[in-house]
């Protein structure tokens, strides 16, 4: 995901005209999409983990909070990266596949 998302800052902090540079908006989707792949499975393996959690003695409290706050950081991050690969295919003049992060 560190990567998707560099390649993404790389293209933003370049101030590239995404409407003039196809290969710009193509590379700014990629990596978003790398990302939200990453972050779904971040989602999916959390779920796991909170639904398998057992209460029985504190390290499983510990482990509980512990995925809970990943979850929730997913969850809040992957809402950024659907926000901006909507913006990116508005400002690139391509259709939007939908969302890249669901859980």
């Amino acid at each position: 995901m560190t990567n998707a998302l560099g390649v993404v800052n790389g293209v933003a902090q370049g101030g590239v005209n995404l409407a003039a540079s196809p290969a710009a908006v193509g590379a700014m989707l990629g990596g978003l999409t790398q990302a939200g792949s990453g972050l779904t499975d971040v989602l999916g393996q959390t779920g796991a983990n909170l639904e398998n959690a057992s209460l029985a003695h504190g390290d499983g409290l510990a482990a509980l909070t512990a995925n809970a706050g990943l979850a929730s950081a997913a969850a809040d991050t992957g809402g950024l990266v659907n926000r901006a690969a909507a913006l990116v295919a508005q400002a690139g003049g391509v259709a939007a596949s939908g969302p890249l992060v669901s859980a």
